[in-house]
């Protein structure tokens, strides 16, 4: 009950966190000025999104530096750290924010995936809440938001109106290809290993639900990989050809 109540105050504080930086964002009025006004609630959405792939990003490099075991398939049974539980808390607090600032500011028909993602995300809360012995599990996932750094970076750059063309626009391509095969991909393959294994020695439905998660998940990271690849390289490449 004590670690549930640890996870809801940290949840709680990190989406107020975050109702306050949108705020401050839009109230500073930063944003660029080519973005169209139809365009702006999106910005504003994607700033905060950035500012929280940074920052997890950070605190999971250094859950890993403080327990470089958890590289470790055997080591995720463990009981993670104080700082897991914040950074499981974190997280957790910011996909709330963004799951109700999607329905309210932006068009859910535009926006599924997003929604089906964190719903997603949400059921492995759930379970990781669940059984209180997977707080290492979600520092594992987190390692995916290394890459969503690169994804919103290419998201705003393209609101910014910046070509597909562009040098900065191509590195980042190249960098968010390459995030996207070794934190977001490798991630949740890496847990998918670790479920099989420990599915024979648990053998309960928590195992087995969270096993199903990392395969769905799995596969939304291969079709992504994909469409990025088409959308960033293989289309300006056939473009290119056809001049």
């Amino acid at each position: 009950m004590e670690d549930l109540f640890i996870h809801v105050k940290y949840s709680g504080i990190s989406f107020a966190a975050f109702v306050m930086l949108k705020y401050w964002v839009k109230r500073k009025g930063l944003i660029a000025k080519s973005v169209r006004q139809e365009r702006t609630a999106l910005w504003y959405n994607l700033v905060c999104s950035l500012a929280h792939s940074v920052a997890c990003s950070i605190l999971c490099t250094l859950c890993f530096y403080l327990n470089p075991k958890l590289a470790h398939p055997f080591q995720l049974q463990h009981r993670g750290m104080p700082l897991n539980r914040f950074t499981s808390g974190f997280s957790l607090g910011y996909f709330l924010f963004d799951f109700f600032d999607t329905l309210i500011s932006l068009s859910v028909a535009n926006s599924w995936a997003v929604l089906l993602h964190h719903v997603v995300v949400f059921a492995g809360f759930g379970v990781y809440a669940i059984s209180w012995n997977y707080y290492n599990q979600v520092i594992v996932a987190a390692l995916s938001e290394v890459n969503s750094v690169f994804l919103h970076v290419r998201q705003l750059l393209h609101l910014s109106g910046i070509s597909r063309s562009s040098r900065i626009y191509r590195v980042n391509s190249v960098i968010n290809l390459i995030t996207h095969l070794l934190f977001r991909f490798g991630s949740f393959a890496w847990l998918t290993i670790f479920f099989l294994i420990d599915i024979d020695v648990m053998k309960d439905k928590m195992t087995m639900t969270a096993l199903l998660l990392n395969i769905f998940i799995n596969i939304l990271n291969v079709v992504l990989f994909f469409q990025l690849l088409r959308t960033d390289f293989l289309k300006p490449l056939n473009s290119r050809k056809i001049e």
